[in-house]
């Protein structure tokens, strides 16, 4: 059985495969830096928890993720999860601000970033 975690990490690489035939690159990062995020917030569940820094909670019921067939779909979905309103846009520009991920970022640097 595949895990809602599992699941929603391949709609969103399906999503992002997408975007990368595309090639728009500000979406591509930003998919990128939340599967990045998910894998961190993986190891620091408990200390993204008690931070209410979630990306996992705010990604939301994996139903509603496109399972990117159709462009516009997908297009839809980035709008919805970039837009500035979007508690998942807020826990990803400040999940560097609790420590213990800041140093793991520090010690595990990534070429990605958030183009804002």
């Amino acid at each position: 059985m595949v895990s809602f975690i599992d699941e929603i990490k391949t709609k969103f690489k399906v999503i992002l495969n997408d975007f990368k035939v595309r090639k728009l690159d500000i979406q591509v990062n930003y998919i990128l830096v939340i599967l990045h995020y998910i894998d961190i917030e993986l190891l620091y569940k408990d200390i993204c928890e008690i931070s209410d820094k979630s990306i996992i909670k705010n990604i939301g019921d994996s139903r509603y993720i496109p399972t990117g067939k159709s462009s516009f779909d997908n297009d839809e979905y980035f709008q919805f999860i970039y837009s500035r309103f979007s508690p998942l846009r807020a826990d990803v520009e400040t999940f560097d601000n609790i420590e213990e991920i800041r140093i793991y970022l520090i010690d595990h640097p990534t070429k990605y970033f958030i183009s804002i």
